[in-house]
């Protein structure tokens, strides 16, 4: 009598056993989806830094001419590690009278520059005229006018 237990509970092991094989074989996947979640918040990140810094060298530069600018850095942590890079690209065929706007286009790498883990675009819009009439100042110099993001 109790040999006639033992196949079918061979057999609701085995099955468990093979439930919990496929199951567990899915985890690396998720956590690779995961990690994947997290490089393209950091890319963005890194995209961002290069927006702030196209606003701050427009900020610094008003008086210059403005010219199709490209400039391009490498970020790293506070003990040096390297984080990613940005290459920012300014386009100023926008720019005629009576109004005047950038669109800057920052896009965002983390990890190694020849080949990154993740990439990010953010395009964006910004108003730098500084005064709309004599002596009346832009509301909306600096401004983002419009934001845009994607993943290439």
């Amino acid at each position: 009598m109790r040999r006639a237990f033992i196949v079918p509970a061979l057999l609701v092991v085995a099955i468990f056993m093979v439930l919990c094989v496929g199951l567990l074989s899915r985890q690396p996947m998720r956590n690779l989806g995961a990690m994947q979640s997290q490089y393209q918040v950091q890319a963005r990140q890194v995209a961002l830094a290069g927006i702030e810094e196209a606003r701050l060298r427009l900020a610094g530069d008003s008086a210059q001419t403005l010219t199709n600018t490209t400039f391009s850095r490498d970020l790293s942590e506070a003990g040096g590690a390297p984080v990613g890079s940005y290459l920012v690209n300014i386009d100023s065929s926008w720019c005629e009278e009576p109004f005047c706007v950038l669109r800057v286009e920052s896009e965002g790498f983390y990890g190694a520059a020849i080949k990154p883990q993740a990439r990010y675009v953010l395009r964006v819009t910004l108003d730098v005229r500084p005064e709309l009439a004599p002596n009346k100042l832009n509301p909306d110099y600096l401004q983002l006018l419009r934001w845009q993001e994607s993943v290439p």
